[in-house]
This record gives C-alpha cells, sequence and structure tokens, in this order.
C-alpha cells in the first residue's frame, strides 16, 4: 500500500527523515562549499541521490509551512480570546470604579475587583505561555526554512 501524500503527512520533527536529508546535505555544503565537483561523490558515499534530496526539501518546505500555519492559527485564536477576556474583565473592574490597569490599586478594594484583577493576570499569563510554548517549534521550522532554502538553491544546480 502506498501512503497518502497529502495533508495526511505527520507534522514535522528533527527526528523526520526529510530533516535529517536536508541536514546532511547542508552539512556538506557548509563542510566543502556548493561545489557540484565535491558534493557528488559525498552524495553518493552517503547513498542519496539529488532526486532525493531534492524531494526532501520539497516535503521539509510543505510541512513546515502546514506546521507555521497551524501555530499561526492557534496563536491568533488564542489571542482573540485572551483579547476579548481582558476587555470583559477590565470592564468589571472599570464597573466598580477601579483602575482596570491596576495602576492606581488601593489597598482597600472590594474582593470582587481583587479576584477580577488575579484572572486578568491568570490570562496574561496563559497568553505568555502560549508564546513559551511555540517558541521552541517556531525557531525549529526557521532554522529548517533557511537551510531547505539553501539546500534547494545548491542542489538544484548539480
Amino acid at each position: 500500500m502506498q501512503q497518502q501524500q497529502t495533508t495526511d503527512r505527520p507534522p514535522i520533527s528533527p527526528r523526520d527523515p526529510a530533516v535529517q536529508v536536508v541536514d546532511s546535505a547542508y552539512q556538506i555544503i557548509t563542510m566543502i562549499g556548493a561545489n557540484p565537483r565535491a558534493i557528488r561523490p559525498i552524495l553518493a558515499q552517503r547513498r542519496l541521490t539529488k532526486e532525493q534530496v531534492l524531494d526532501a526539501v520539497a516535503s521539509a518546505t510543505e510541512r513546515t509551512a502546514i506546521m507555521l500555519a497551524e501555530l499561526d492559527g492557534i496563536a491568533a485564536e488564542r489571542r482573540a480570546e485572551h483579547d476579548l477576556t481582558v476587555t470583559e474583565i477590565s470592564a468589571r473592574i472599570a464597573a466598580w470604579g477601579a483602575d482596570p490597569t491596576g495602576a492606581t490599586a488601593p489597598d482597600g478594594e472590594p474582593a470582587e475587583v481583587t479576584h477580577l484583577r488575579s484572572q486578568l493576570a491568570a490570562a496574561n499569563a496563559a497568553i505568555s505561555r502560549l508564546q513559551a510554548e511555540q517558541r521552541g517549534p517556531r525557531q525549529f521550522c526557521a532554522r529548517l526554512q533557511e537551510r531547505t532554502t539553501r539546500v534547494g538553491e545548491v542542489y538544484a544546480t548539480l
């Protein structure tokens, strides 16, 4: 049975075969430069063909774009939820006659306002956590995009 090669592809990761081929091809470029005469024997030694490298580049490029789009979608959805939550909580704090920013929060403010401020802090912490969680995958994708671009340029000329 042949595996479908549409959106059923698994997410991209450092252990992905396409990523490993791209990293190997990139390593060749960084070691010896973009010299086709030097690259061909090393490819043969590693039992890789130009076509395999270019297929890996295409696969990694496509799945990296999909992963970034998914990360962007999640971030946009969470950001919208966060903004709505902050707006609602700030309005409820203002309804109590308190400063929503907390800049002039008196020590004796009502318990409800204190609770609302803690909810506001939790909402801000949640969006910060999301950004921290996405930092690693985004850095991986950025590095992989740089490598696929360079490898694609060099190996297309072989």
